[in-house]
């Protein structure tokens, strides 16, 4: 974290959207993928899919996996939710409205029509709190569960939104509730 701080502004500057308009429109559709990763009705769906696969009421299916859907679901919403409640604690501005520059709410310049807070991101958030459960409950989807989340990030970064720092931030945010949230045992 400490070293993502200190190239934050640099990293922010030199990774935004390309000039070129065949660049740009490739770019888009990747973003609008990507994005989409951080969007928290999506990973509401792939719990509701995991439920619908294994649900409680599925006797065949061992007990440790029948909630493996609401684990998913509980993990990218409280990630989000956490990191929502923390950033105006925080009260880091998002780079776009600062010029890539580390601001905070409440210094001179900075009118309240442009308080928008970037510390953690919120959509990263989302992102790898349903990645990281989804790399705990099923292993062998990890590496395309946790491409797609950093993936969810570049976007967050390139579009001007947060410095890497904060989508760091929310990996950690991500990875903590997914491990609080995670199976206990092979019950």
């Amino acid at each position: 974290m400490a070293v993502l701080w200190r190239f934050d502004q640099d990293l922010y500057l030199a990774l935004r959207s390309p000039d070129n308009e065949r660049e740009q429109v490739i770019a888009r559709a990747w973003y609008q993928f990507l994005r989409a990763i951080g969007y928290l009705p999506l990973w509401i769906a792939l719990g509701l899919a995991l439920l619908l696969q294994d649900g409680p009421w599925m006797r065949d299916v061992p007990r440790r996996r029948r909630w493996f859907g609401l684990r998913v679901v509980l993990s990218a919403g409280l990630s989000a939710g956490f990191s929502e409640l923390i950033q105006p604690w925080i009260g880091r501005l998002r780079p776009n409205l600062t010029g890539g520059e580390h601001r905070y709410h409440g210094m001179p310049g900075v009118a309240a029509d442009q308080i928008s807070f970037g510390l953690p991101s919120s959509h990263a958030a989302v992102a790898f709190g349903g990645a990281f459960m989804v790399m705990m409950l099923y292993p062998r989807a990890a590496i395309v569960a946790l491409a797609l989340a950093v993936g969810c990030s570049w976007t967050r970064i390139l579009q001007g939104g947060h410095f890497p720092s904060d989508v760091f931030a929310s990996a950690i945010i991500g990875y903590a509730w997914a491990r609080l949230l995670r199976p206990r045992s092979d019950a």
